[in-house]
């Protein structure tokens, strides 16, 4: 665009996207699949990694809540398969700092009349994390 009004180009800059294909109803289908790798394709020309060739966005897509899995894995009761969500939540490597985001996020979670069934720490393999990622990269286990 042109420079016109308060608009000025020099302020432009790029946003990344997002996608999301769900089927509200939770049915399950092939179409719902090939919907989101189109999205995935279609955003690659981001251009989603880093100049040091290793960083990159983390796209991918969950095609269902693994509750089999998440039985064998964690460490505290699970209700019955579609009666729970889950979350993902990246923390900061400071122990203050850790402490205080879970206080907040569990603090919002019991505000909006849900509640907190257990916290699961992830492995994670960081010998493939890019130079600039590491650099910021959440706390791991």
């Amino acid at each position: 665009m042109q420079d016109q009004g308060l608009y000025l180009n020099q302020f432009e800059t790029a946003n990344c996207g997002a996608g999301f294909i769900c089927n509200l109803k939770g049915e399950k289908s092939n179409e719902i699949i090939h919907n989101a790798l189109e999205i995935l394709v279609k955003l690659e020309h981001r251009g989603a990694v880093s100049s040091d060739g290793r960083t990159g966005d983390g796209a991918g897509i969950l095609i269902d809540v693994p509750h089999d899995f998440f039985k064998r894995v964690c460490h505290f009761s699970l209700p019955a398969q579609k009666e729970y969500a889950v979350g993902m939540v990246f923390l900061p490597k400071s122990i203050n700092q850790t402490n205080y985001c879970v206080q907040v996020f569990e603090e919002e979670i019991i505000k909006q009349g849900l509640e907190i069934i257990g916290w699961r720490d992830v492995p994670v393999d960081t010998s493939c994390v890019g130079e600039i990622a590491a650099k910021s990269q959440p706390k791991t286990k």
